[in-house]
């Protein structure tokens, strides 16, 4: 039996427009934690990493037996902060990062070692056995479904979904206005 959705037919985006954030909110947990399960109980997920990072290496590029490109790179996040006692530190992340098909091949093309890129994807966590034979290892990757490769300063970069669409994009988007918030 479908769940019964508020008979409030104003939209999420028209109470952005009217900044009750707060029923806006409330109309999101409707939509997303009210969608109606088969079995069990009624929950969501989201499994989504947004990095913007300098890449360690240049993309190493196979193919599959059948003939399906993969691309596989890492990329640096640093963050900076102050510590307890004021002084400035900084801190590097390295994230692995793998991509399929045209989008693989076109990292390949237009991505080198400490080129600044964006990426978009969700997180998997996949086993494998050594190849020494010594035992299971786990490795966690960012599965990329978009990637804006930036360009150099004062130049335009390129997006890349992995629907294949190419988009001249510029550096960095603008922040969207208040009338144009996705939720």
């Amino acid at each position: 039996m479908p769940v019964r959705r508020s008979t409030n037919t104003e939209s999420v985006r028209g109470l952005l427009k009217r900044k009750d954030m707060a029923l806006a909110l409330y109309r999101l947990q409707t939509l997303v934690f009210d969608w109606p399960q088969e079995d069990g109980p009624e929950m969501a997920s989201v499994n989504k990493a947004i990095l913007i990072g300098n890449l360690g290496r240049d993309p190493e590029i196979r193919y599959l037996p059948s003939g399906q490109p993969v691309a596989s790179f890492s990329i640096a996040t640093t963050e900076t902060f102050n510590d307890r006692n004021g002084a400035r530190q900084e801190r590097t992340d390295w994230h692995n990062i793998v991509a399929w098909g045209k989008l693989a091949e076109l990292c390949g093309q237009y991505l080198k070692k400490g080129r600044q890129v964006y990426i978009e994807g969700r997180i998997s966590n996949r086993q494998y056995e050594a190849k020494d034979g010594s035992g299971k290892r786990y490795r966690t990757e960012i599965v990329a479904q978009r990637i804006q490769f930036l360009g150099a300063r004062g130049g335009a970069g390129i997006d890349m979904m992995d629907d294949q669409r190419e988009v001249p994009m510029p550096d960095m988007p603008a922040p969207p206005e208040d009338e144009d918030i996705p939720f």
